[in-house]
C-alpha cells in the first residue's frame, strides 16, 4: 500500500541521514502512541538509524505516563544492544512497572545491553514475582540468558513449573525452559515427565 511504501521510504531516509536525523527524535518518540503497527515499527527503525544520540531520549521515555511509549522505548533500546548501557538504571526501574509488557521488554533490553548478572538477576526475580502466570515473558527469557548466574531464581521457577504440571505436554513451558538453562539437573525430571505425558 501507499502507507507501507511511505514508512519504508522514511526508513531509507533515516538510514541515509544517520545521526543528522537527531532533531526528529522527539517526534519519533511521540509516534509510540500510535496503534498502527507499521508506524510503530518505522519509528523504532528510524530511531535506530539515527544512532546512539537516540539512547538518552529513549531512556527518558521509559518514565512516560503512557505505557505504550514506555514499552516501545524499551523495544527500541534493545536494538542498540551494549550501546544502550546508559539506559540500564531506567530499564531496571521498568522491571517494577505495573504493565506486564513494559516489564517484559525492559528485561529483554537489559539482557541485550549486557547488564551485569549481579544487578540484573535480583531485579528480574522481583519482576517475575509480580507476574508468575508462566506465559512467555522477556523476564523468563532474560533469566534463562544468565544461566547459572541466575540460580537465585530457581525456587520461584520451580514453583511456576510445578503449578503448570497438568498442562498439555504440547503446550510450551517458558518457566521450564528458563529453569533448564539455569539449573539443568533440577529441570530434567520435569522435562522427562513432560516428554512421557
Amino acid at each position: 500500500t501507499n502507507e507501507e511504501a511511505a514508512h519504508l521510504r522514511s526508513q531509507e531516509i533515516f538510514n541515509i541521514l544517520g545521526s543528522t536525523g537527531a532533531p526528529a527524535i522527539p517526534s519519533l518518540i511521540k509516534l509510540f502512541r500510535s496503534h498502527d503497527p507499521a508506524v510503530l515499527n518505522a519509528a523504532c527503525a528510524n530511531l535506530f538509524y539515527i544512532g546512539t544520540n537516540a539512547v538518552p531520549p529513549l531512556s527518558a521515555a521509559l518514565t512516560h505516563q503512557n505505557w505504550q511509549v514506555r514499552m516501545f522505548a524499551a523495544i527500541s533500546l534493545a536494538r542498540f544492544k551494549s550501546a544502550s548501557k546508559s539506559a540500564e538504571p531506567a530499564l531496571l526501574q521498568c522491571l517494577q512497572d505495573e504493565n506486564r509488557e513494559v516489564r517484559s521488554y525492559a528485561a529483554i533490553a537489559l539482557m541485550e545491553a549486557g547488564a551485569d548478572a549481579a544487578t540484573a538477576v535480583p531485579a528480574l526475580i522481583g519482576a517475575l514475582e509480580k507476574d508468575t502466570n508462566n506465559s512467555y515473558s522477556g523476564v523468563l527469557s532474560a533469566l534463562g540468558h544468565y544461566g547459572a548466574e541466575a540460580k537465585p531464581a530457581v525456587p520461584l521457577l520451580l514453583k511456576m513449573v510445578q503449578a503448570t504440571q497438568k498442562q498439555p505436554a504440547w503446550l510450551p513451558n517458558p518457566a521450564l525452559i528458563a529453569l533448564h538453562k539455569i539449573d539443568p539437573e533440577t529441570a530434567q525430571p520435569y522435562i522427562d515427565a513432560k516428554k512421557s505425558a
